[in-house]
């Protein structure tokens, strides 16, 4: 038992003040008396109960402070201590992350490395950056004509943080195949090895949303809190590729997010399954918003971006919309150059270890170039001989494809889904076989599970699968192929996967197809295969747009009557200008259309565009006022300025209907050329995907519109939009050559004769009349004669022998290699030369030349002069001859031979080099050369300019 001093004190506060209040009275010096009553046996009572009182008042009034100190003392403290486990938690993370930084942008380097889709999986893969060529970015407003840019012009400069640059929020929408997702490795690639000198040193991050969008998953079910981005990214990093061993901090995470270190690359939305696109949307929309310091860029088909009326979807904030634009003809050519070059490289590396050849690098450099040189050559050739051909390389998935094609086969597919068919049987077939490595089933079964396959993903709304889950899926089909041989599913996913290459595999056991578009297409052909019953389907799924692409790879192998009058009947129910745009894809890839559907879909596409011309004009116009920055649309959530090129398109291709005849070849345009179709011209040349000495810069302020016919243009400026039209694949009514031109005098003297100047809806128009005299006399049209000035673009189209198709495409894509090789041609055929006496004659002599069409060769010398800006053309090298002295009558003048060949570049240093300059930077009458049979003879190219002389030119 405890002894009275050791028990514990379980007095309150009032009894210790009080206690202690007594002894300070009793033993104070004042309070003497007081103790000596107290001794004297007063009652303690009355003592206490004034002691008492006291501090029952004292501590009535202290005890509130001492509470709300304690209370306060114990709030900072807490929050003391949280601070000081916040920071030695980053402490600790800095010490245990040090060096964290290098080990990630090093995974993200390997992680990015190469390109996901070339079609030669099984082999090494090609380097992203041998390969990557920068894509041409541009804002949705399509009205401007500022010129070409890249991403790097969106993105935040050095001395900016991403919080004060306008463009912190940013949207990337493009079609399939565009390389979206090639460019954010690219940027991913490029931020983790070498960034730009004028931009930050971010830390990037990319995250594919069809693979993370399983990870967002309730933190907090009672505050409804998702994982922020950096509890995301910190679960997600270990699951890439060649980052499995690091070990991401979220503090750390937090940390550069918070400071704005870091650029968040979100790729693919469109890709995310419809169920859960709408929490995807609303936690993307919520990072950009909670992260103001970050830099994000987002990438989407545009039907997985854009919200229709119907859809009661999260909308997401951003601050630019960019559109990547088609590739141009340089891009064309580059990744051609770069696809060859990183082949042939990789090619003879593997060849060097395995034969243990070794060959000096300048040896094996040159090796590896004559190689690129001659299968580029042959490939562009080929592309840019048929203009149809020419269209379809536009964007790096397709160019991909068509290399491809070329490497193993030199015929080329001219529409899209038969080069998706090529590769699928190339894949599948040929290129397996050629290689050694046998597939067990056959390209038709192994197509068929594919196409199965395919479709029930498409079912199911997703892009990946698992083995597991897609097995019992062709379980049925698969037996069916192997007639009871011991080949099970494992052998066909592995062969899939390894020798074709159709299908990858993204993480353990995850699965999906090389490129999205190639399931749409499989799907497509299972559509087909069907028959009614999958037509059934389509038509139900016509307005889902997880469908779209399916609904036009089905409708390029069928005759789409049906389903463009499905389509039109829909959109005058809804007017979704989905629908319509839908439509139109389906009437220009179907393989056949019905004569009534296709001019019930032009007349709906003509009624659009009138008002979609109008709209956009008056949108145009407020935007280069400075007046407003308003998005225009014209209805079914779609941008106005995404449809105003198109539905532009479709007025030109219709007034390109509406022509006078002036012979049996040659019709003119009964309208003028009004401003916004010139504007479609100008859009061209800014975006480099036609090359002319046009600046479209001057224009941006200029009323480019329908009601404006009176064009302040030059001659030449003229004439380059004549060049222009022949790249418009729809202009022309069947599958003729044709050569668009201004007129000659004579010819509009004799359009005069019968038809008179009036202004008429959209500009001056030519209406028949008896009176040859002009209503508005002080308008005149341009003409051929540059001698002539003109207020007024008139176009003649003159139908051409086909012989003229390949020279034409050539010149318009300034292949002037090609297009010099291909005049020879043409000149050879037209004397009558078979192909197969070419190397047996001398060929094209002086004889043949006294003879030769006056026609033809205008036509040869109209187009030459007016693809080069009148800098090539045998007229010109007519003049340069005889201003050295030569004379047009046949016979050879040596001297002037000499100064003529000096002139134009082929004589230097008194020797005929011929140094050609086949980019087309050789000096004025430096082409045709036309070498004929291999050796240049003066004579004959001296006897060229005189028949030029005698046929006029």
């Amino acid at each position: 038992m405890s002894s009275p001093g050791n028990q514990p004190d379980n007095k309150s506060l009032e009894e210790k003040l009080a206690d202690a209040l007594t002894k300070f009275l009793v033993l104070g010096g004042g309070g003497y008396g007081l103790y000596n009553l107290y001794l004297e046996d007063i009652p303690k009572a009355a003592i206490s109960f004034g002691i008492s009182l006291t501090t029952s008042l004292v501590t009535s009034f202290g005890q509130p402070i001492i509470d709300k100190w304690k209370s306060g003392l114990k709030s900072s403290g807490e929050k003391t201590a949280d601070a000081l486990n916040e920071e030695f938690d980053k402490a600790t993370s800095r010490v245990l992350n040090r060096g964290f930084d290098k080990q990630y942008l090093e995974a993200l380097k390997v992680q990015c490395d190469r390109i996901e889709l070339e079609g030669f999986q099984n082999l090494q893969p090609l380097a992203l950056d041998k390969v990557y060529v920068p894509l041409q970015i541009q804002t949705r407003d399509q009205l401007n004509l500022s010129g070409q840019k890249t991403i790097w012009d969106f993105l935040p400069k050095r001395y900016q943080t991403p919080s004060q640059s306008p463009h912190r929020r940013i949207a990337i929408l493009a079609a399939p195949g565009y390389g979206k997702t090639t460019l954010m490795r690219h940027l991913t690639r490029t931020y983790a090895i070498d960034p730009p000198d004028d931009t930050p040193q971010f830390i990037p991050v990319l995250l594919r949303l069809r693979e993370i969008y399983g990870l967002l998953r309730w933190i907090d079910e009672d505050e409804q809190r998702t994982c922020s981005l950096s509890e995301l990214i910190v679960e997600h990093i270990p699951k890439q590729r060649g980052c499995k061993n690091l070990k991401p901090s979220k503090h750390w995470f937090d940390q550069v997010l918070k400071e704005g270190k870091c650029v968040v690359l979100f790729d693919g939305l469109d890709e995310v399954p419809k169920a859960q696109r709408q929490a995807v949307r609303r936690w993307v929309d919520t990072q950009m918003q909670d992260y103001g310091n970050v830099q994000f860029i987002l990438t989407s088909r545009p039907h997985g971006f854009d919200l229709r009326p119907d859809e009661p979807s999260h909308p997401i904030e951003v601050d630019t919309r960019l559109e990547v634009l088609k590739f141009n003809n340089p891009q064309k050519e580059t990744f051609i150059n770069n696809w060859y070059r990183a082949l042939y490289e990789r090619e003879w590396s593997s060849n060097q270890q395995e034969r243990g050849e070794q060959l000096d690098s300048e040896q094996v450099s040159a090796h590896i170039e004559d190689e690129v040189k001659k299968s580029a050559a042959d490939l562009r050739k080929q592309l840019f001989a048929d203009i149809q051909l020419t269209a379809i390389a536009s964007n790096p998935l397709l160019l991909t494809l068509i290399a491809n094609t070329h490497r193993a086969d030199t015929f080329l597919p001219k529409r899209r889904v038969e080069l998706y068919e090529r590769i699928c049987n190339l894949f599948l077939g040929t290129r397996p076989y050629a290689k050694g490595t046998k597939l067990s089933l056959t390209a038709t079964e192994n197509k068929a599970l594919l196409q199965l396959l395919a479709w029930e993903m498409v079912q199911r709304e997703t892009t990946q699968f698992t083995l597991v889950e897609a097995t019992p899926w062709i379980a049925e089909k698969l037996a069916r192929c192997t007639k009871g041989q011991s080949f099970g599913s494992k052998q066909f996913w592995e062969e899939i996967r390894d020798i074709s290459g159709l299908l990858v595999e993204k993480e353990t056991e995850l699965y999906e197809f090389s490129h999205q578009t190639f399931q749409e297409y499989l799907a497509a052909c299972h559509v087909k295969e069907l028959g009614e019953a999958g037509e059934k389907i389509l038509f139900e799924n016509l307005v889902n747009d997880h469908w779209q692409e399916i609904i036009c790879f089905y409708a390029s192998q069928k005759d789409v009557t049906q389903i463009v009058h499905t389509l039109l009947q829909l959109y005058s129910k809804t007017s979704e200008l989905y629908l319509l745009e839908l439509a139109k894809r389906c009437s220009n890839q179907g393989r056949e259309i019905s004569t009534n559907t296709r001019k019930e879909l032009d007349a709906v596409l003509l009624d659009k565009a009138e008002f979609a011309s109008v709209s956009s004009y008056a949108g145009l116009k407020l935007i280069l006022d400075g007046s407003s920055q308003q998005a225009y649309s014209l209805g079914g959530g779609v941008d106005l300025c995404q449809f105003s090129r198109e539905f532009t398109e479709i007025v030109l291709k219709k007034n390109f209907n509406e022509l006078i005849p002036i012979d049996n070849d040659t019709v003119i345009r009964d309208s003028s050329i009004s401003g916004r179709e010139y504007w479609l011209f100008l859009q061209d040349v800014a975006n480099n995907h036609f090359n002319a000495p046009v600046n479209p810069g001057k224009w941006l302020q200029s009323e480019l519109n329908d009601q404006q016919s009176h064009l302040s243009l030059t001659w030449d400026e003229a004439n380059w939009f004549c060049a222009w039209l022949s790249t418009q694949t729809g202009l022309a009514p069947d599958n003729a050559v044709y050569d668009y031109r201004l007129p000659t005098e004579v010819e509009w003297r004799q359009i005069l004769k019968k038809y008179r100047l009036a202004p008429h809806g959209k500009g001056q128009q030519l209406i028949p009349t008896t009176e040859a005299i002009l209503l508005n006399g002080d308008l005149q049209a341009f003409t051929q004669s540059t001698k002539t000035a003109g207020d007024l673009l008139y176009v003649v189209r003159e139908r051409i022998h086909m012989r003229y198709a390949n020279l034409i495409n050539y010149l318009v894509n300034n292949r002037w290699e090609e297009a010099d090789k291909e005049t020879e041609k043409v000149m050879l055929e037209i004397v009558g030369w078979q192909e197969s006496d070419w190397l047996e004659s001398d060929w094209l002599d002086v004889e043949n030349i006294r003879n030769f069409s006056c026609k033809d060769l205008q036509l040869i010398d109209q187009l030459w002069l007016k693809f080069s800006g009148g800098r090539f053309g045998f007229s010109i090298q007519k003049e340069i001859y005889l201003d050295a002295g030569g004379v047009a009558d046949f016979q050879h003048y040596e001297i002037a031979a000499i100064g003529f060949g000096v002139a134009v570049g082929w004589r230097e240093n008194g020797v005929w080099t011929y140094n050609l300059r086949l980019d087309g930077s050789g000096p004025k009458g430096h082409l045709p050369f036309c070498e004929w049979n291999g050796l240049f003879r003066a004579s004959r190219k001296t006897a060229i300019f005189s028949r030029a002389h005698i046929c006029g030119l």
